[in-house]
């Protein structure tokens, strides 16, 4: 289906029973403030001139839905049809154009996805709750210019904040589901509460703790009256 608006083609992975989406939105010329901001950052903070355009996209990777709600969603929930362009599984790229993909690192907190999720939640009233909406999202920008690697890379750790992003692949997941790693229990430093003087002085430094031997000395007294070692925590 085309339309003024949107370019619907969906990508369906057949390994399961419920597809995965990708869809693409993209400011329209008159409302993309973002993309003229990073612009505008480009080559006045940075001094890359060689970008002569910026377009700037969300991403979002969309699994438990059925085509018919992510259709629907495409247009009520992820943009808004009198400013945004919505392209599905790809989006137009010109031959002079840069792509740069970050997304939010593992387990940290996407407010933009889960807002997302909860309205997919409305449009599916009595959806399983084993099989709940995942919505995965990823920014992009779209860099128009004679740009060298260097200068991409500058601009790239530019815009992705290591702390809490990082670089995206470009290629579709098979599921949004995280696997989860069980942490191992927290280890007891045993006979601490035995250590002499000078035990204590040697742990201290070992473990490189903000403290003096005092402290530490405080700390054994403590758990002397509790009765027990304490965990490294």
């Amino acid at each position: 289906m085309r339309n003024a608006n949107a370019h619907i083609v969906f990508f369906i992975v057949s390994k399961y029973t419920c597809p995965m989406f990708r869809l693409y939105i993209e400011r329209k010329p008159d409302f993309s403030n973002e993309a003229k901001r990073i612009h505008s950052e480009i080559t006045g903070f940075l001094g890359i001139k060689a970008v002569k355009v910026v377009r700037y996209l969300n991403r979002y990777d969309i699994e438990n839905v059925s085509e018919d709600v992510c259709r629907d969603a495409a247009t009520r929930i992820f943009s808004e049809p009198q400013s945004d362009i919505c392209y599905f599984t790809d989006y137009p790229l010109g031959k002079n154009e840069t792509s740069i993909i970050w997304e939010y690192l593992p387990g940290q907190y996407d407010q933009r996805a889960d807002s997302a999720e909860q309205c997919l939640s409305l449009l599916i009233p009595n959806a399983d709750k084993n099989a709940a909406p995942k919505v995965r999202c990823a920014k992009l920008v779209l860099l128009e210019g004679n740009i060298s690697e260097d200068e991409r890379k500058k601009i790239e750790n530019y815009l992705i904040n290591p702390v809490d992003s990082r670089v995206a692949s470009s290629e579709i997941p098979l599921t949004l589901t995280m696997n989860e790693m069980q942490p191992d229990d927290i280890p007891v430093i045993d006979k601490f509460t035995d250590m002499s003087s000078a035990e204590l002085s040697d742990l201290r430094e070992k473990m490189s703790l903000a403290m003096d031997n005092a402290d530490i000395a405080f700390m054994q007294s403590y758990f002397k009256k509790e009765g027990r070692n304490p965990t490294e925590t």
